[in-house]
């Protein structure tokens, strides 16, 4: 047998090695949001292993962020308060002299799965 030649793993050596070469050489972008302030997509929001890519926020219409409120009143119905006009949290059964809890799924999960439910009950 053999010997594996180097060469072919030559282009890819290159390949990696160009990020990090100019690793903190390009000016981040950013992205604002009225209400929620301003995102960066330098570090330590990227260019480290659990977030590798430098990407942006998407827009708060394009997340469409709602809280789903359950309460004594109503414990099995939700009733939608949208992140974008927070005036219909007056609207709703929220009362702020009782006490709340908040339960956030993770990335990947939706606020509609059994087991969020499941757990206002």
């Amino acid at each position: 047998m053999g010997r594996l030649s180097a060469a072919p793993m030559l282009p890819l050596c290159r390949l990696l090695l160009i990020p990090i070469l100019f690793h903190g050489t390009v000016k981040a972008k950013e992205a604002c949001y009225e209400h929620l302030g301003c995102f960066s997509d330098s570090w330590p929001w990227s260019g480290t292993l659990q977030r590798p890519f430098a990407l942006l926020p998407w827009t708060p219409e394009l997340m469409n962020t709602r809280f789903f409120l359950y309460t004594r009143r109503n414990p099995d119905q939700h009733q939608i308060i949208s992140a974008q006009n927070v005036t219909g949290i007056g609207a709703s059964a929220f009362q702020t002299n009782q006490n709340s809890t908040f339960i956030v799924h993770g990335m990947g999960h939706k606020a509609e799965n059994n087991w969020v439910s499941d757990m206002c009950k």
